[in-house]
């Protein structure tokens, strides 16, 4: 069996994965932070790009640079992982707090910080609703008592101490895009005026479009101009932007070469030089950053994995151009083979490609050229030798045409006829699903996707509902067609957030409900307090439904970490299953990586926003001393756990 993993559109960890030459950036940026004079003030650093550009891969790549200076103290936030106002502020002070902690700052610092912290919740709370962020009952009177000192005096005092450490903390920021309005106005509120202290450093990655977006909502900046008022607020905040480097074009074109290369030899096909030129060539124009080529990379993937020993590979390669960046196109291709293909080639067929081609792009003309000699030679005049045997599986050839559009080896094409009948059936919401699934079976559920893909009217209330629901029975490789369809849904129709609402609600699949939902916080068609209630939807099906988590272990870190730090009630789990526990205690194992070397950590910090601390401890105790087997298995972890609950005991 061939194995080719996907490319999950990660960020890369440190220099030996950058294969994009962006360690120098990141080393520059290193240097300029650690000779900024910061005694006086804070100091704010914007890195700026679209979507996909890299800001995470360069953050990881500065923390790397930077980490061994022991005059940095660094400090990594998501604030995405906090949607409430109470949990921005607590959970920034207090990661704060303990970062200070953790490198032996004057406890005195901590002791003002931790009072600082208090006052600012308790000011901008309800008292009886949030006093369990307070850290003691008695604060709660220190701070209204008369004789205490205000926020400003309290914040003064900190001033003066922080400015003669002898060590700047740099704050890094990432994911503020995928912010709602509300929050990003939060945000910068805590850097402009509760934290802008001597010696922090932040470093914020941010796409400005959304940031000013944000900003403009709720009248944040009055109704004049709203465009300038947002630059201008935002160039208070950032002292020195920084726009992320445009990627290399021959840097980007190494990389694919790379890629398209390793996939070839995996199926045993070595691809010709001048035809991964070409492949290089035609899919320049339509790439813009490295998510898109990680994207084109990722179906190039799943269609081999369907067509390898079918078609052409070369063909399907230039043909996935297409269908991932033009879809358009690529529809009309699939669905007139008769032109395309044609058995002879008259003045009629010839005035209807003529229109075709018209109204397609240089790019997509070029490729439609490479993949048809019979259209080429028409148009272009060039001469071309024709596939008669087949013996090269070319999509020119009629008989293997339908077998590129298929998505699977033993399936057969969904025909137009077939599409129809599952349209028409959709008013019945069980008949459509038991007919999704059966799609499922054959193996021709992608086909379906990809035809209402190309057929926007077609989708319907049903066909969302049902896609949304049956994720749990269905693939999860079929989210990002089924992601695509929603976002073509929420164009077209006002009742698209209440369909999406109630088959979120009702979707057993948490896996795609994280992935739906992350996906529609960049839609700009969807209002924040929407954005925002689907988000929590997920949180509390995840909450509710802790004990039955179908993720593996090694993704539940990052699977907990979207979810509402909230407590669960010790009851929940105080009678559990000893193998449910240790399962779901592998949830708070890291994996970090520096400089090459990679080693685990468990997160007990992040563990006791879900469970108790002494009750885990005692837990894992008894297993250890009843000599049970689920101890000798799991060494690592009680090892790793352990470590870590003696290193917090000690601080």
């Amino acid at each position: 069996m061939i194995n080719y993993n996907y490319n999950n559109d990660l960020p890369i960890q440190n220099s030996k994965e950058d294969l994009l030459n962006r360690s120098e950036f990141a080393e520059n940026l290193a240097t300029a932070v650690t000779n900024l004079p910061t005694q006086n003030n804070s100091f704010t650093i914007g890195l700026i790009g679209e979507w996909g550009s890299g800001k995470s891969s360069i953050l990881n790549l500065f923390e790397e640079k930077i980490k061994n200076n022991d005059k940095i103290i660094i400090m990594k936030f998501n604030p995405w992982r906090f949607s409430q106002m109470d949990s921005l502020y607590n959970s920034f002070f207090t990661d704060l707090i303990i970062t200070l902690e953790r490198n032996n700052i004057n406890k005195d610092i901590i002791t003002k910080l931790k009072k600082y912290k208090d006052k600012i919740i308790l000011s901008s709370l309800h008292i009886l609703k949030d006093v369990a962020h307070v850290s003691a009952p008695l604060e709660i009177y220190k701070m209204f008592n008369k004789t205490d000192k205000t926020l400003e005096e309290q914040k003064n005092d900190l001033n003066k101490i922080l400015s003669v450490i002898n060590k700047k903390v740099v704050i890094v920021i990432d994911d503020i895009d995928r912010l709602v309005s509300k929050e990003v106005q939060q945000l910068f509120q805590i850097i402009k005026s509760l934290a802008d202290f001597p010696n922090i450093i932040y470093l914020l990655s941010f796409d400005k479009n959304h940031v000013y977006n944000a900003l403009n909502t709720n009248q944040f900046l009055g109704n004049n101009n709203v465009n300038k008022n947002s630059e201008q607020f935002l160039n208070k905040i950032i002292q020195m932007p920084i726009n992320i480097p445009k990627i290399n074009s021959e840097d980007l074109k190494t990389f694919a070469e790379k890629r398209i290369t390793t996939i070839f030899t995996l199926y045993s096909e070595n691809i010709k030089e001048k035809e991964l030129y070409n492949l290089i060539k035609y899919n320049v124009p339509f790439m813009k950053n490295l998510r898109d080529l990680n994207r084109y990379i990722n179906l190039l993937t799943f269609n081999f994995a369907s067509l390898h020993n079918k078609v052409n590979l070369y063909d399907l390669s230039l043909l996935s151009i297409l269908q991932l960046f033009d879809n358009n196109i690529y529809t009309i291709i699939k669905n007139n083979k008769q032109l395309f293909n044609p058995i002879l080639l008259n003045d009629k067929t010839k005035k209807e490609i003529s229109k075709i081609l018209k109204n397609t792009s240089e790019p997509a003309k070029s490729i439609i050229f490479e993949l048809f000699p019979v259209i080429n030679n028409e148009f272009n005049h060039i001469k071309y030798y024709p596939d008669k045997n087949g013996n090269l599986r070319k999509i020119s050839n009629r008989d293997y045409f339908d077998t590129y559009f298929s998505l699977n080896l033993d399936s057969k094409k969904l025909s137009k006829t077939e599409q129809n009948e599952i349209i028409n059936i959709s008013k019945n919401k069980k008949e459509l699903a038991k007919k999704l699934i059966l799609l499922h079976e054959k193996d021709q559920l992608s086909s379906f996707l990809i035809n209402l893909e190309g057929t926007p009217k077609e989708i319907n209330e049903n066909l969302v509902y049902c896609l949304i629901t049956l994720n749990n029975i269905i693939d999860i490789y079929y989210s990002d067609y089924i992601i695509t369809i929603v976002q073509e849904f929420i164009k077209q129709s006002t009742a698209s957030y209440n369909i999406i609402k109630k088959g979120l609600n009702e979707s057993k699949s948490l896996l795609f409900n994280l992935y739906l939902v992350d996906e529609l916080q960049k839609n700009e068609s969807l209002q924040d307090n929407k954005k925002h209630e689907l988000k929590e939807i997920v949180k509390e099906k995840c909450l509710s439904d802790i004990s039955n988590f179908n993720i593996p272990k090694e993704d539940m870190y990052t699977f907990l970490s979207y979810v509402e730090p909230l407590k669960i009630a010790n009851e929940l789990y105080s009678n559990e299953d000893n193998n449910e526990l240790i399962y779901k205690l592998y949830s708070f194992i890291r994996v970090e990586s520096h400089f090459g070397e990679s080693h685990k950590k468990f997160e007990l910090k992040h563990m006791q926003k879900y469970y108790d601390k002494e009750i885990i401890k005692d837990k894992l105790e008894k297993i250890k001393k009843n000599n049970n087997p689920l101890y000798e298995n799991n060494k690592e972890l009680f090892g790793l756990f352990e470590k870590s609950y003696n290193e917090n005991h000690i601080k």
